[in-house]
């Protein structure tokens, strides 16, 4: 299985991160930068990598709006320069060619995007807790996982698939 996770950082999180770590700039490789951004432990980030793998599973983890990241990839990647954030992360799945996808943005463009770029996802899911936003991308997920019994409920009422998960 290949697992593909799309997310995004705080806007204020990756301002002061990259304050933090002055020796990441637009030279530096995305490696050098997933690894500290890794390191730094935000949202989990490279959570399932370390789980999954042993198990014999492929795993990538895209922060999507870790810009100078993103951007390193297409540079070493030879995409062409003026990709948006979106388009990158696009060819990062057709690449990939994720089974299932953990998708935890509310654009639905985006996702729609992605399913496209790699068709071979089979399996999309998000992860929520107690405060449910209703989005368009809803209709495309095939399960939700929360930590709150009352989102379960909620969510099975509208007709979805959800499970708890503490």
């Amino acid at each position: 299985m290949r697992l593909l996770k799309l997310t995004s950082a705080y806007p204020e999180f990756l301002r002061q991160f990259y304050v933090a770590h002055p020796e990441l700039n637009a030279q530096s490789s995305y490696a050098q930068h997933k690894a500290a951004l890794d390191r730094d432990l935000f949202y989990l980030c490279d959570l399932w990598t370390p789980v999954i793998t042993p198990l014999g599973h492929d795993v990538l983890e895209i922060t999507l709006n870790a810009e100078a990241m993103q951007r390193a990839w297409a540079r070493e990647n030879g995409l062409p320069s003026g990709l948006s954030l979106g388009e990158i992360a696009a060819e990062q799945a057709r690449r990939f060619q994720p089974d299932v996808l953990l998708y935890e943005e509310h654009d639905e463009a985006e996702l729609i995007r992605l399913r496209e770029a790699a068709p071979s996802i089979r399996f999309t899911f998000t992860i929520v807790g107690s405060a449910l936003f209703p989005s368009g991308v809803w209709r495309h997920l095939d399960l939700f996982v929360t930590c709150a019994p009352e989102s379960v409920q909620r969510l099975r009422t509208q007709g979805f698939r959800a499970e708890h998960l503490d």
